[in-house]
């Protein structure tokens, strides 16, 4: 109905679907209706636009009778014939049940009374019943206060352009609040006064940012409750500026820097690396290289500051120094096989080789290859880059010794004045060439053939003076024998004690007797030999010391 003109009353709107109703109440803020019929069925319904009200939910509440409706606060009083129902509205539109109570004898309960505006009624409920008369309810503290803030809006977050804040909503409990306070987490606090079933409190100081404003209320039990509202405080930007200070120049390889600057505005600096080698992470820069950094500090803002001038501040980053590690080279043997050079640096970069001097060669996978004896200096070294200065250079010297090597020359026969030329023949272990020479006797020698010029004994040498791998071998020599030819006295020889010596070249194999005679007539054997492996037979006669002539002659036995 509409009343605005109290002496013509008009129908508004009409709802038909709220059963037969016993008892109905406004919420204080005029957006919804709460209806019980006489089946115990509480309806919510929603009057915002009074010309169109519908139905949003119903409740049913222990019955089966419905009567009677108040509120208080932020609570809704609902009778029925097995007793009190007691529902929180902190959200009107879908009403929970918190408590009940079983009242004896109750009948028809059609007037309830929740009173809120006396203090010494707090936690009294008045029934008008159709049978017992008045009926008075002392509720017991059991609960904690529910605390409410709707003011200004029933919900979480609230976004403030003014630093000063009123705040309002309700506080109430079973027994009655007694004390109320309110507290921001940015600072400041105070008490609420009373009633507090719909308390105010103005000029609450708001802080650029979020205020967390907290409401307090505490029943005479000791209990508590509380309730909070987020209040975002939008207050208008401030400048703010950044202090970076300047950044010494560094060297690669150099520990990660603490990055330091400041914003007037005591917010965080974000860094950002604008060019150069290295990279930022939590306020910490690490150098990737050498060459010029230049760091940016930002500090982009928030609801109280614009965004920070951004600072450059440039520096340099020299290249590193870095030395090479190369073992020494141990002795080799001219022979050895080819061997890997093997160095490091401390940079970590690949190291370069060279042969500086000496009987070798390299290749490009380091392999040095030994071309002789002598004394071999390699370098290494690491010419640098981007990074890391040349190393200096390392030499490292070892001797390649010359190989042993001998000489195979075997034995030479007895030859006959009138024999041919012959060529001498000999090996040397290293499979170089031999060279021959004439030490002594009736022979010439030519390259290596030799030509006989006499008889006599004939000693030849062969040598191999050797080469860069082969040290010399020791020369060899051979001795044999030259002979005018087969069955001759080569020699007959009367020595300085009178003996006579005699050489005989005789047949290999065979054997001879020496005789003696002192008259050509009569002969007398002296001894029986054998030519030795060169046919050449000796004999000595001491006995011709003693005798003024003597014959031999030597015959096949």
């Amino acid at each position: 109905m509409d009343i605005s003109n109290v002496n013509s009353p008009a129908e508004v709107a009409t709802l038909t679907d709220v059963g037969y109703p016993s008892a109905i109440q406004i919420t204080s803020d005029g957006n919804y209706a709460y209806v019980i019929d006489n089946r115990a069925i509480l309806h919510v319904v929603d009057i915002s636009n009074v010309s169109s009200p519908y139905t949003t939910t119903n409740v049913t509440v222990n019955g089966p009778y419905g009567y009677g409706l108040a509120i208080r606060g932020g609570e809704l009083f609902a009778s029925t014939t097995s007793g009190l129902y007691i529902f929180d509205i902190s959200k009107p539109a879908t009403p929970s049940l918190t408590r009940s109570y079983s009242v004896p004898e109750l009948y028809l309960p059609n007037v309830i009374s929740a009173p809120s505006d006396a203090p010494s009624q707090t936690g009294n409920i008045y029934f008008a019943d159709g049978d017992e008369g008045l009926i008075a309810l002392r509720e017991q503290a059991t609960q904690s206060p529910s605390v409410y803030i709707n003011n200004p809006i029933f919900g979480p977050v609230w976004t403030n352009s003014s630093p000063n804040f009123d705040l309002g909503g309700t506080a109430i409990d079973s027994v009655g609040v007694t004390s109320a306070s309110w507290s921001n987490s940015r600072g400041g606090a105070g008490s609420i006064s009373p009633p507090f079933d719909n308390w105010y409190v103005s000029g609450i100081k708001l802080y650029p940012g979020t205020n967390l404003l907290t409401v307090n209320a505490f029943d005479a039990a000791g209990n508590s409750g509380s309730a909070t509202l987020t209040v975002i405080y939008q207050a208008p930007k401030q400048d703010q500026t950044i202090t970076f200070p300047a950044i010494a120049d560094h060297t690669f390889g150099d520990a990660p820097i603490s990055l330091t600057a400041a914003a007037s505005s005591g917010l965080p600096v974000v860094f950002t690396v604008v060019s150069g080698p290295a990279t930022s992470a939590d306020n910490v820069l690490t150098l990737t290289g050498a060459g010029g950094v230049t760091l940016q500090a930002d500090q982009p803002g928030n609801d109280s500051f614009n965004p920070a001038p951004s600072v450059d501040v440039s520096f340099n980053v020299a290249r590193a120094n870095q030395a090479v590690t190369f073992a020494v080279l141990p002795d080799k043997s001219a022979g050895d096989p080819p061997f890997q050079l093997s160095a490091t640096a401390s940079s970590g970069l690949p190291v370069d080789f060279g042969i500086v001097s000496g009987p070798a060669s390299l290749d490009t996978n380091n392999i040095v290859t030994l071309l002789g004896s002598g004394t071999v200096t390699v370098i290494a070294w690491q010419p640098g880059n981007s990074n890391y200065i040349a190393a200096a250079g390392v030499q490292r010297s070892f001797n390649a010794a010359q190989i042993p090597q001998s000489i195979t020359f075997g034995s030479l026969s007895r030859q006959t004045v009138n024999d041919a030329p012959f060529p001498l023949s000999a090996t040397a272990s290293s499979g170089l060439p031999v060279s021959f020479s004439l030490v002594s006797g009736p022979a010439i020698l030519s390259g290596n053939v030799l030509t006989l010029t006499g008889p006599g004994t004939v000693t030849v040498r062969a040598s191999q003076p050797g080469n860069s791998f082969y040290s010399p071998a020791a020369d060899v020599d051979q001795s044999f024998l030259v002979i005018r030819g087969v069955n001759w006295i080569t020699d007959a020889l009367v020595q300085a004690d009178g003996s006579l010596h005699l050489d005989y070249a005789g047949e290999l194999g065979q054997t001879y007797v020496v005789e003696f005679s002192k008259d050509l007539r009569s002969w007398y054997p002296l001894s029986t030999n054998t030519v030795d492996s060169l046919g050449n037979l000796q004999f000595t006669d001491t006995a011709a010391r003693n005798r003024t002539q003597s014959f031999y002659r030597v015959r096949a036995h």
